[in-house]
């Protein structure tokens, strides 16, 4: 008896769905809706207009050093690679993430230093000039020689300037920039121990991406 009460519900709730389809729309809806359909597309042409996504990829080649109490080495200099994707805000000004990626491992020491940074690039002439990066994030810097092994993590600023040259439906971009973290704690990885609690890293670089604009 249950399932045939649920059976006839359903059955019923179908037959009313139908019916409503069937039903014509008055006219005033029908009118109302034609109407507004120019507004509608007019604000998604306006939005795609406005906004729009971004994406480069590219490498560098800069140096990088360590500032703390008991550090003595010099800026050892390496290869990066680096990779950015975002959304366009306006015009001339671009939001996206940015991850670089240090390495100076064919040395007596493997020194490495990540970063990932939100990042603003501000067109202050236009689309495809120069223009002006900046933003924070988040750097670590680990250096490892025989068995032992050294890292700092820390909250990091970032900046740079570069140029746009339009190649094809891509975009190169010669760029100079500079990663530095804020001061972090210094600890060794075997023990855990802190061995500065206010290190700082930086890396400099110069380079070159590709980069699509949508």
């Amino acid at each position: 008896a249950v399932f045939t009460a649920r059976a006839v519900r359903a059955s019923a709730t179908m037959a009313l769905v139908a019916l409503v389809a069937a039903t014509p729309l008055p006219a005033q809806a029908t009118r109302a809706n034609a109407s507004t359909e120019p507004s509608v597309r007019g604000a998604i042409a306006h939005l795609a207009t406005k906004h729009g996504a971004w994406l480069a990829i590219g490498g560098s080649r800069g140096g990088a050093d360590l500032f703390c109490a008991v550090c003595t080495q010099d800026p050892t200099y390496a290869w990066s690679l680096e990779a950015t994707a975002g959304v366009r805000l306006a015009p001339s000004l671009l939001l996206g993430v940015e991850t670089v990626g240090w390495f100076d491992v064919f040395g007596s020491a493997d020194r490495t230093m990540r970063s990932v940074t939100a990042v603003l690039r501000s067109y202050a002439f236009g689309r495809q000039r120069p223009y002006l990066t900046g933003g924070a994030g988040i750097a670590r810097y680990r250096v490892r020689e025989d068995n032992a092994g050294f890292h700092t993590q820390s909250p990091a600023l970032t900046a740079g300037v570069g140029m746009d040259w339009r190649v094809g439906s891509a975009t190169l971009s010669p760029h100079v920039s500079a990663v530095m973290s804020v001061g972090g704690k210094l600890q060794s990885e075997r023990t855990d121990a802190a061995i500065d609690p206010s290190a700082r890293a930086a890396l400099v670089r110069t380079g070159l991406s590709l980069a699509w604009f949508r």
